[in-house]
Parts: C-alpha cells; structure tokens; sequence
C-alpha cells in the first residue's frame, strides 16, 4: 500500500487549518488596530493628556488582543463551534462577562498606575469602573458575534461545498474505481483463469464468471448510495478475493472475520475492496513465497473497526503513476466527507504486516 495519498489528504486539511489560522490573525490585528484608534481619539477628545492616551490606548490594544486571543482558544478547547447557533447565546454572554471583568480590572489598575507615576493622581470611583466594565462587555460581545457569524456562516458554506465534493467524488471515484480496482491486467489474468478452468472444472468456472460479473456490477452501481451495510461490502470482497485466489493459487491465503453486530452497519461502498485490492497488488504480489490477506472488522467503544492486513512491507510515500494511490486517497475523503472527525484511516506497519486501520465512531 502506498500512504503518499493518505498524507496528501492530511496536508491538504492542514493547509485549510492554516489559512483559516491565517485569515484570523490578519482580521484580530485590523479589528483591534481599529479599536486602538478609536480609543486614542476618545480619550484625546475628553481631553486627557497626549502622553496618557497614547500609553492607555496602546494598553487596551495590547490587552484586547491578548484576551481575546486567548478566549478563541478556550472555545476551540469547548468545541463550540460545534454547537447549534441557538445554543451559543449564553455561552457567548458568560464568555463576554468573564473576559471584561479581566480586562476592565487590568486597564483600571494600569491607568491608575500610570496616573500615579506621572504625579497626577485621580480617585477611583465605582461609576467610573461599571462604566468601562459596560464598555468592555459590549466590545467583547461584538467580538463574539462577528467571531461566531464568521464560523457560521464557514460552516454552511463548507457543508454546500462538501455535499457538491461528495457528489463530485463519487462520480470521479466510480471512474477511478473502474481503473483502479477492476483494471484491465486484472480482467485479462482472470478471463484467462476462467478459461483454463473451463477445460477442466466447469462448475468451478461458471462461479468465478458469477463472481466477476457480481464485481463488475457493484463497481458499477455502488455510488448510488454514499453508504451501503458492511455485509455487502464484505460479500463483494470476498468475491474479489475468490478471483485472486484462481490467480495465485497456493501463494494467496485469506481470512474474513466479523462480529455479528457489525453487519448492518453502514460504511461507504468500495472502501474494504480498494484496501484488498491493495493488499493483492502491493504485497501479496512481490512476495515469491506468497502471503497472506487477513479482514476483520469489530465493535470497540461504540465504534466500528474494520482492519485489513496483508504480509509484506509498507511502501514508502512517494509519487507514483499507478492508481493506487488514487483509491487510498478517495477513502480518505469520502471518509471526512460523509463522517468528518468521526473517522480516521491510518496505514502502517505492524512487524511482518502491512495494516490499514479505519475507524468510524458511531452515533450514541
């Protein structure tokens, strides 16, 4: 198996983490370089003295920036991003109290710190304090909303644009799929299989003409749905894997195991077939004394784990012209597509065994 694909797909969704890391950096920076002016004005338009409002302003700049910054993170930390807009109200609004209060009591003590250095001192009044506590709040508030609508307004975009990828996908993916999983050095070497068969084990031949119609049919219309139940998915491998078992011969040993509970659940159609296909072509295939394909696929803490191993030795992430490649990186992204962080893939090597790992955690 080749994992150039598999960390193709990661670097890309690290690049979109990036550039979203980017885009609010650059407005956290224009949003409170704003703010900065505007407290700089007020204060000179009140009348305090230059000196006074420079400091303060680049003060409450400096702090504004580092409080809210660090907020962002205790809401990644939340995950509320995650929830439904009506819910994020009151979180928004604790969220704000909270940050002002900090922010009002650090401004107030600078301010009146720099008062006293500068032999001008001013008496502390709880008007004056609610005042900026109220200013405070309101700012942090409008952060939020600007902050969240941004998100928001992300994620309904992103949930169009990954339902067209999804449907784009899976046209892209059937065409891959008939390159890739049912390629013509496959159908040539199992035709002439069947052919030999013929002449020796008629009922034996006419099977394997079933098993490679069944393939070629499921190939056909399996992105009908983006999911099917994980028992037909193991039937057509294992239809796959009696083709390549003609091939082989002796040199190809193979294993399908799952528990019952897993039969009916549902993963996206072709996923186990390119990853035993893989394992053919990538492993069993170099191996002059043959190996062997193990499937599994179990419930572990409220998620489906499905495992495909095969003897032999992970390729390498490279560029490659094959399609191997192609049918990796399309579970990859289907995988996101349809159950986002949900899922994961993983390819790696365990000993003297070349392991692909996905795990799809199921809803509760």
């Amino acid at each position: 198996m080749d994992q150039s694909a598999l960390n193709t797909a990661s670097n890309n969704t690290q690049l979109e983490r990036e550039e979203e890391n980017k885009r609010f950096w650059i407005a956290q920076l224009i949003g409170w370089a704003g703010f900065f002016t505007l407290a700089l004005l007020f204060n000179i338009l009140r009348g305090a003295p230059i000196f006074v409002s420079v400091v303060t302003a680049i003060f409450a700049f400096l702090s504004g920036f580092a409080l809210s910054s660090a907020y962002r993170n205790f809401i990644k930390f939340k995950k509320w991003i995650e929830l439904p807009p009506f819910k994020i109200f009151f979180p928004a609004v604790l969220g704000s109290l909270s940050v002002s209060v900090v922010w009002t009591a650090s401004f107030l003590s600078f301010y009146y710190a720099v008062l006293f250095i500068l032999d001008t001192p001013e008496s502390f009044t709880w008007s004056n304090a609610l005042a900026q506590w109220i200013n405070t709040f309101v700012v942090m508030f409008l952060w939020n909303i600007l902050y969240f609508s941004y998100h928001f307004i992300q994620i309904g975009q992103r949930s169009r644009v990954e339902k067209y990828k999804l449907e784009v996908e899976a046209k892209t993916a059937q065409l891959n799929l008939l390159k890739a999983q049912i390629n013509p050095h496959f159908m040539f070497n199992a035709l002439n299989n069947i052919r030999a068969l013929t002449l020796e084990d008629v009922p034996r031949s006419r099977e394997m003409i079933t098993h490679l119609s069944d393939i070629l049919r499921y190939s056909m219309n399996y992105m009908k749905t983006p999911e099917i139940e994980l028992k037909q998915e193991l039937a057509i491998v294992e239809q796959f894997l009696e083709l390549c078992d003609i091939q082989f011969e002796e040199r190809l040993r193979y294993k399908i195991t799952a528990s019952e509970a897993c039969l009916t659940m549902l993963v996206p159609p072709m996923t186990l077939q390119i990853l035993a296909e893989n394992s053919v072509k990538h492993g069993i295939a170099h191996l002059p004394q043959g190996g062997d394909v193990l499937i599994n696929a179990s419930l572990e803490d409220q998620a489906l784990k499905l495992e495909v191993r095969n003897s032999g030795v992970l390729q390498p992430a490279k560029k490659t012209k094959d399609n191997n490649g192609i049918g990796v990186e399309n579970i990859y992204r289907r995988l996101k597509l349809i159950h986002g962080d949900k899922a994961s893939f993983s390819l790696s090597q365990d000993g003297d065994w070349v392991l692909a790992s996905i795990i799809i955690k199921q809803k509760t």
